[in-house]
């Protein structure tokens, strides 16, 4: 049978990763998006394209600091070379990198780790100690993704195809969309948190957070991520600037309101839009690119602790290495059975997690044949959806501003009408049956 790749997900992961494995040769790709190319996070950050990913190479040995940091130089020089080659016009432009902190002390670490690297950078006291990078890059994500998309030779894209299971048959896999079925001898999942298998949970866990965009007239052409709490960042471009921060957990309050405060402190100008986007974290803050060992032939890339920018190239490069056959480091690096997964946050979260799992009082007051439902009215019209996740049974709770149902035990989402915005689920709420008895606590 003809090696036919299947590729769960269009966002950065997706098309980063079919695109590398037709530069090695690979002609019978298919990318399966259950919406449209650049809708979820890949399509809607703050366009940071840079090397400098605070706080990571510092918690790793020398060795692997290296590997990672080689890996990021890498993918930084390829992602400018498809952009430059192709001509994809993106509001690519180069940029200032900075890293800032009320003190010195703030950024040692980082000053140390770069000077282990061979890294240049310069430090700025004209307000808040910074820590600058010289010749890092900023673009329009969604553009990006749109030029990308259109540059594969050799792979198909099917839109609005929410893959819902994955089955063995013989020799090759089957993939269940709504409607349709498809054949595949080689899977990568590339969604943001894999839906496939459930055994990955364990090493993630999502937050969701709130970007806004608006037009800046004025800017010095750089980005900045603060390393104090509650770590805001923003990318100030000739374009357009992007701001996002106070990310909370899937599932926990997230407040708004003191995002939108803290932008109007830094700019003074009017927003745009605010778009609620999650990203996924691992315990160690480095991404996964790794085959599902007890699954032959299926592959897994997620965990991009809001770099996905760079992380999603450097994931496609170790998904090439692993169908290749080429052997590198950063394989390793990025295998889901690294050592460096099981630290203090790793049991912290997972701890979190079961006490979600195990917490059934939901804030409701209608039980429909002892189901509870969450009830909205949007438009004159009420929507009454079962807060059951339909992914491991997580009772849900309802956010108000984003007007979503959130899962604090995976991080899965939906909207007030039920069906599905963020993985790992894949099936949308369920509604009341007629005939179904109701009561009210």
């Amino acid at each position: 049978m003809e090696t036919k790749i299947a590729i769960i997900g269009g966002g950065l992961a997706g098309l980063h990763t079919a695109y590398e494995l037709e530069q090695r040769g690979f002609k019978n790709i298919v990318i399966y998006e259950a919406l449209k190319i650049g809708e979820g996070a890949s399509g809607h950050n703050t366009g940071k394209v840079t090397i400098q990913q605070a706080g990571k190479y510092h918690c790793l040995n020398i060795e692997d600091a290296k590997t990672f940091y080689e890996a990021q130089v890498r993918a930084l020089d390829k992602l400018t070379k498809i952009i430059q080659e192709h001509d994809i016009s993106c509001g690519f432009q180069e940029c200032l990198s900075a890293l800032t902190s009320h003190s010195y002390s703030g950024l040692t670490q980082e000053c140390t780790c770069y000077e282990d690297l061979g890294q240049s950078y310069t430090m700025d006291q004209s307000q808040d100690i910074t820590l600058q990078i010289p010749s890092q890059y900023s673009y329009q994500p969604k553009k990006f993704l749109y030029g990308l998309s259109k540059i594969l030779r050799y792979t198909q894209i099917i839109e609005n195809c929410r893959i819902l299971k994955i089955t063995k048959n013989s020799d090759h896999y089957l993939l269940h969309s709504t409607h349709n079925e498809f054949t595949a001898s080689h899977i990568i999942i590339c969604t943001n948190y894999p839906i496939f298998p459930k055994t990955f949970s364990v090493y993630l866990h999502q937050i969701g957070q709130y970007m806004i965009t608006t037009k800046q007239p004025h800017t010095s052409d750089r980005y900045t991520l603060s390393n104090d709490q509650p770590n805001l960042s923003y990318n100030a471009s000739s374009i357009e600037t992007r701001y996002t921060g106070f990310g909370a957990r899937v599932g926990v309050y997230n407040d708004l309101k003191k995002l939108s405060q803290a932008f109007s402190d830094t700019f003074h100008t009017p927003i745009g839009t605010i778009t609620y986007i999650q990203d996924t974290l691992t315990s160690d803050g480095l991404p996964i690119a790794s085959p599902a060992h007890l699954y032959q032939n299926i592959y897994v890339v997620t965990g991009f602790n809001k770099w996905g920018n760079l992380n999603a190239l450097v994931c496609a490069e170790v998904i090439g290495n692993l169908l290749t056959g080429q052997k590198d480091s950063v394989n390793k690096l990025l295998s889901y059975t690294r050592a460096s997964l099981y630290n203090g946050t790793f049991w912290s979260e997972n701890v979190r997690t079961i006490s979600s799992l195990l917490q059934r009082t939901p804030s409701t007051c209608i039980y429909i044949d002892d189901v509870p439902y969450g009830e909205y009215t949007k438009n004159h019209t009420t929507y009454l959806v079962s807060l059951v996740c339909p992914h491991l049974k997580g009772i849900l709770r309802f956010n108000p501003v984003s007007e979503q149902y959130e899962c604090p035990v995976h991080g899965s989402v939906f909207n007030y009408d039920g069906k599905v915005l963020h993985s790992p689920a894949v099936q949308a709420l369920s509604t009341p049956s007629q005939g179904s008895e109701f009561s009210s606590y």
